[in-house]
């Protein structure tokens, strides 16, 4: 098996998805290269909370429980460790708001 790519999903690229917003193509494209082992998908434990609201808000149990046992089989799971934290801490001095932060540092820890 050769080389693949690496890529840290944010939460946007499933909202996007699931609600089929504009541009939603693009980032099920890259789920799917995901799926299909094309690409390697890494998601911060921030991410899957942000992204389960959504679920929550309309009561949609079911399809939060698919999508976090989606996520376990396919995905690099991250939680925030000592070194994202602090690393987010940096980045998060730069502006972004702290969840933001923690995926950009999950991102470039990854």
């Amino acid at each position: 098996m050769g080389l693949k790519g690496r890529v840290c999903i944010d939460t946007n690229v499933f909202i996007a998805v699931k609600n089929r917003e504009k541009g939603y193509e693009f980032c099920e494209r890259i789920l799917d290269d995901i799926d299909d082992g094309k690409l390697e998908g890494v998601v911060s434990t921030i991410v899957i909370a942000e992204t389960l609201v959504g679920f929550y808000k309309k009561n949609e149990k079911l399809e939060a429980k698919k999508f976090l046992n989606h996520l376990l089989h396919r995905y690099d799971v991250r939680p925030v460790d000592i070194n994202i934290a602090e690393l987010a801490s940096r980045i998060r001095m730069k502006g972004l708001k702290m969840p933001d932060a923690i995926v950009v540092a999950t991102a470039k820890t990854t």
